[in-house]
């Protein structure tokens, strides 16, 4: 029986906080929360791991955040892939594990988006770059319109 899905978008902000711009899922995660928009529920993790499926089946779309080094300032797109891929550790999870392992556990394709914000500084530390910092607005308007897209 599938689960009923209670809540309509999940957006989960990935990274470590103590590793400065690593720290921008959350950042944006707070910034959304700060919006207390009505169907939507952020979350934080420090990485994607199998824990957090079972939870994000409870939504209809679900957005991961996350810092990157390469590409746009900010970025959002459809996961389409849902392939499994040889892992040597649990760091290594990315969306299109994690929706692969939906399918494989659960027998649910997941709407999973993903949103990478360009980071520069991931050393130590707890302050975002003013970079990073610019880069997670932009992301909150693609965000913002990406929510009205989905309700």
């Amino acid at each position: 029986m599938e689960k009923t899905r209670t809540n309509h978008i999940a957006i989960v902000g990935v990274g470590n906080i103590i590793r400065s711009d690593d720290g921008l899922g959350s950042f944006v995660c707070c910034m959304i929360e700060e919006l207390d928009v009505p169907g939507v529920k952020t979350l934080t993790v420090h990485q994607l791991n199998t824990d957090i499926i079972e939870e994000l089946l409870a939504y209809k779309h679900v957005l991961i955040v996350d810092a990157s080094l390469y590409g746009d300032d900010a970025a959002l797109h459809l996961v389409e892939k849902d392939e499994m891929q040889v892992l040597s550790s649990s760091h290594h999870m990315n969306a299109d594990m994690l929706k692969a392992l939906a399918v494989k556990i659960y027998g649910r394709n997941l709407s999973i988006y993903s949103c990478a914000i360009k980071g520069v500084n991931f050393e130590t530390g707890d302050l975002l770059s003013e970079t990073a910092i610019s880069n997670a607005y932009k992301a909150l308007q693609l965000i913002k319109n990406w929510i009205r897209a989905m309700q």
